[in-house]
Formats: structure tokens, sequence, C-alpha cells
């Protein structure tokens, strides 16, 4: 089982599970209005997973990089600490760039294996970003005369903190696989009977 965490006074967490195959199967979303991240691990996070998925471990869980920042005026832990503290194995994701977040998810999008998505979830227990898939997490239109132009960022709504969350977790399990992609195929020279060079 893997995690994803975005930060803030509105954090948001996904459960997801990765098949052997390779499919991200997204099983749960928890978030948060208005708390801090300890209480929302301790008192929604951890509970709900110890009992939707009693025999299931946690294997990683990848946060947004900022979260690795302490808090200056109280000096306490960062979030990331906060999370290792609480027994959840927690990495700052590889960046907080917006164009790298984007494509890891739609690497899978874009991928089918034995026949299925790459990437499923469950409209049952991730409401919200079933509905930032479909409508809720978009770029905002510039009220500017002329042709249409929208922001550089989505929409800051409820659907981005899971939305960012999910693509933490997209870039944590596709950047190595991406990155395999992208490396040019070397030529190997190799003897072919049927191709006689004379």
């Amino acid at each position: 089982m893997f995690l994803a965490y975005d930060f803030g006074l509105t954090p948001a967490c996904i459960v997801a599970q990765v098949s052997a195959r390779g499919q991200v199967r997204l099983l749960k979303e928890f978030v948060g209005v208005d708390i801090g991240l300890r209480s929302f691990t301790e008192s929604i996070v951890i509970p709900e997973i110890e009992k939707l998925f009693p025999y299931c471990k946690i294997g990683s869980c990848t946060a947004d990089p900022s979260g690795n920042a302490r808090d200056q005026i109280l000096d306490e832990m960062s979030c990331i600490s906060e999370l290792n503290s609480l027994g959840i194995k927690t990495e700052a994701a590889r960046t907080n760039d917006l164009e790298p977040r984007i494509a890891a998810v739609r690497y899978f999008l874009n991928r089918m294996i034995d026949g299925k998505p790459a990437i499923i979830l469950s409209k049952k227990g991730c409401p919200v970003l079933y509905n930032a898939f479909v409508k809720d997490y978009y770029y905002k239109r510039v009220a500017v005369s002329g042709e249409e132009r929208f922001k550089d960022k989505p929409d800051k709504n409820m659907a981005s903190h899971i939305s960012d969350a999910t693509q933490y977790l997209c870039l944590s399990l596709s950047s190595d696989n991406i990155l395999q992609h992208k490396q040019e195929v070397s030529n190997v020279d190799m003897y072919n009977p049927v191709f006689r060079w004379q």
C-alpha cells in the first residue's frame, strides 16, 4: 500500500495499491478542512486505514517537497518529520514543479496493462478525486478581450489538494519508468545471416 500527502490547513492523503503487473489502484482519499497535519493523520487517516485495510502495511509515503521546511515561528518539526514520527515512513517527492507532476499522471492515463487502464480509482472511496478528474480540477479563464486565455496553474479549490497528492504519488511510481522510456536505445551490432553485406 502506498500513501501520498499534500500539506497545508487543508491536508489531503490518497491511499493506493499497485498490482503485480503495475496497475495503480486509487482506493481511498482523506481530505481535511482547517485541521493540522498531526491531528488529521492521528484522528482520521491512521484509524481509517487500520479499519479499512487491516492486513495491509504501508510500503511508502510520498509528500509535497515543501513539507521539508520547518515552522519558523514555532520551531517545530517539518510536516514530513511529523509523519515519520507517527510511524509513516515519508519521503519528499522529487519535484514540486507542476509539469512533471501532470506528466506523471498522464503517463498512467495513457497506458494500458493487460487490456485495462494503468490507473483506476474507486468512485466510492475517492469522490472528491473522481470529481476532480471529471470537472473540478481545471485552469481558470483569464478575463481578457480577444482569444481565450487561461492561468498557468490550476485553480486552487477543494479538488486541487487531493489532485496534488495524486500527482506526487504518480510521480514517485512513474519517474523511473519515464526515464527508462526516454533513454536512447543503442543499436546493438548483431550478426544476422539474412543480411549479407558484400
